[in-house]
């Protein structure tokens, strides 16, 4: 899952330079390009907006519904959730012109104690 809305208001009031968030698959980076954020109130209308658009709601709709995700996933609905915190995070980074990353992340292995 990427940032959540809470994720995203505390990085804006305390001005971090960059927020990691280390998932199960990926490695989720945000950034501000001219080292501010955006107002925290501006933010969370525009996330709200986001969140509640028809398009997005339309989009998760299509995507909960292909054969595909039926197919591929372990547990779809999780999987709807984690897709609709990458699309918010993604829109938001281009609204406000903040750098966000997706990498796939590989994990590590613990060797057992012998």
């Amino acid at each position: 899952m990427a940032f959540s809305k809470k994720d995203l208001l505390f990085a804006a009031e305390y001005q971090f330079s960059e927020i990691r968030l280390i998932g199960r698959s990926y490695i989720f980076s945000l950034k501000t390009t001219d080292r501010n954020w955006p107002d925290p109130e501006s933010l969370a209308r525009q996330y709200d907006e986001i969140d509640n658009s028809t398009d997005l709601v339309d989009l998760l709709e299509r995507i909960r519904n292909s054969p595909e995700l039926l197919e591929n996933s372990w547990d779809p609905e999780v999987d709807i959730l984690q897709i609709r915190s990458d699309i918010i995070c993604k829109k938001i980074a281009g609204i406000f012109h903040l750098d966000y990353c997706k990498a796939p992340y590989v994990g590590c292995y613990v060797f057992p104690k012998r």
